[in-house]
């Protein structure tokens, strides 16, 4: 009986990813679209479950390699030559605490210009290129650039609203202290 279920699961995914797959542009901008912080606090299943119905859907292809504490992608499409590296840590409880992304190409700063402009986090510069979102979003968000590389990295905070504000003042006692 479970493996039916599965099955029509499986089946119900696969014709809801092809019904969509025609009507929707697989090109980089859907990548960044997806709302990325839905992976944050998932177990590895539903992470694994949500990484392969958004290749699916957008016809990505991708080499894995998984451990306990880790699932690492390498995401490409066969008609455009962009790379990205994606990487899923997970806590001892098997949720996944962080994720981060890196391009190497001209995609790589929009993609991070894409993710500090979401207003869902009111994004707070605390130092150079970390910024810490709203309280109740609780997500610090690490922008790394190398080159034409860029790498960004969002890890969900579980802090107290005095750790938060310790946190976001951090910023204006070291721009004050630097003067």
């Amino acid at each position: 009986m479970k493996k039916i279920l599965t099955l029509i699961l499986f089946l119900f995914v696969v014709k809801f990813c092809n019904a969509q797959k025609y009507t929707d542009n697989y090109f980089f901008s859907h990548y960044i679209k997806r709302p990325l912080q839905s992976y944050l606090e998932s177990d590895t299943a539903q992470v694994k479950k949500m990484l392969f119905q958004h290749l699916y859907r957008y016809h990505y292809n991708a080499e894995w390699s998984q451990t306990d504490t880790s699932i690492s992608l390498e995401i490409t499409h066969d008609s455009t030559a962009w790379v990205i590296y994606s990487v899923f840590y997970f806590d001892s409880t098997g949720k996944c605490y962080s994720f981060s992304n890196e391009q190497c190409d001209s995609f790589g700063i929009p993609m991070v210009q894409r993710v500090l402009k979401d207003k869902g986090y009111k994004w707070h510069e605390i130092d150079n290129n970390k910024y810490l979102s709203d309280f109740s979003a609780s997500e610090l968000l690490e922008i790394k650039y190398d080159g034409n590389c860029v790498m960004y990295r969002k890890t969900k905070l579980h802090l107290t609203r005095k750790q938060y504000r310790s946190m976001k003042n951090a910023k204006k006692s070291n721009s004050i202290s630097k003067t």
